[in-house]
């Protein structure tokens, strides 16, 4: 019943004029997309600790009783590897081998456009982030974003053939690039649905300093008050007030694919969206990223399920072994003559 009345508010924006009551529509929408994932977000952390082996980290002792055998990060380790290893090589071609050179022309454009495009970043750093993350927690995703640069009109562009005439607020674009960005598993919502296809919109949560706040809304970036503390900031002493240069606001980054809206909604500030924009990028399925990579996929739900529950207690058994043979190990006494 819940899910129902999840996907009739998420329609039901679309009507709402009033800004409050679409904040108020768009943060509900948001927490029971959480609650439903809640499960899955915290027993993915509790896995990603036990890559990390924070447990030795914290008890900060060695003995043979405390030591483990962490086949989860050797299993990750193993397998990252093998799914990626190199730089993928763009290969366009024309779907159909008629003659005509015009079409291969511009399929050797686009090709090498690609192949500058992931040259021109670290995208490899991008894919095994999402693969680690696959294999850690049972979903991983990146997002594709455009990047403009603008300049005064005066200014030399980097390159004269692109976009002479495009101008925002009184500068140029001088130039422009697409990138893929790594979407950490923390960070990502999406609406009801059993398959993909069906999913009626996606969130990305960010936080957000006050000059990024300002760049969004010019209006309303100094009203939002910035709500969220970076890690390691909030331990002052008595009498200090944390500054504001350690303050993030946490806003939502909504893409919308039945109102093909952007919409950036501020927790601490509810009268109103900070931003909403059209269709921004113009892609064929709306969505600024592709399907995520599901460690597990059934075709009845997308809660992602962690792979180290699959075989958790044969890992377990494993590192019951290995312990009592460094305790046999341990205990035997040399003797010679």
């Amino acid at each position: 019943m819940e899910k129902i009345e999840a996907s009739e508010a998420t329609r039901e924006t679309a009507e709402v004029k009033d800004k409050k009551e679409l904040v108020r529509l768009w943060l509900d929408a948001i927490a029971l997309s959480s609650t439903e994932e809640d499960t899955w977000r915290k027993r993915a952390q509790e896995v990603v600790d036990i890559y990390r082996n924070k447990r030795l980290e914290l008890s900060n002792n060695t003995n043979a009783g405390n030591r483990t055998f962490n086949i989860l990060h050797a299993n990750v380790e193993t397998i990252i590897p093998a799914i990626y290893n190199s730089t993928p090589i763009p290969d366009v071609r024309r779907r159909f081998a008629d003659d005509d050179k015009t079409g291969k022309e511009v399929a050797d454009l686009i090709e090498r456009a690609l192949a500058f495009a992931v040259d021109s970043y670290d995208f490899d750093d991008n894919m095994r982030h999402d693969i680690k993350d696959m294999e850690l927690t049972g979903r991983g995703l990146s997002r594709v974003r455009y990047v403009p640069y603008l300049g005064a009109p005066e200014q030399e562009t980097v390159n004269e053939s692109v976009h002479e005439s495009s101008k925002e607020n009184g500068e140029e674009l001088t130039y422009e690039e697409v990138v893929c960005e790594h979407v950490p598993w923390k960070h990502f919502r999406h609406g009801p649905g059993r398959v993909w296809a069906d999913v009626p919109w996606v969130a990305f949560e960010l936080f957000l300093t006050r000059e990024e706040l300002e760049n969004l809304s010019p209006e309303l970036g100094s009203k939002i008050n910035l709500d969220t503390t970076l890690a390691g900031a909030d331990n002052k002493r008595d009498g200090e007030t944390v500054k504001e240069i350690f303050k993030r606001a946490r806003v939502w980054e909504i893409w919308d694919k039945e109102s093909r809206k952007v919409l950036f909604i501020a927790e601490s500030y509810k009268d109103a969206p900070i931003q909403v924009a059209d269709d921004p990028l113009e892609l064929m399925q709306f969505f600024p990223i592709p399907k995520p990579l599901y460690a597990i996929e059934t075709s009845d739900i997308l809660t992602p399920v962690v792979p180290y529950d699959i075989y958790k207690d044969q890992a377990e058994e494993l590192e019951r072994v290995s312990r009592r043979i460094i305790s046999l190990v341990e205990s035997i006494k040399s003797r010679g003559v």
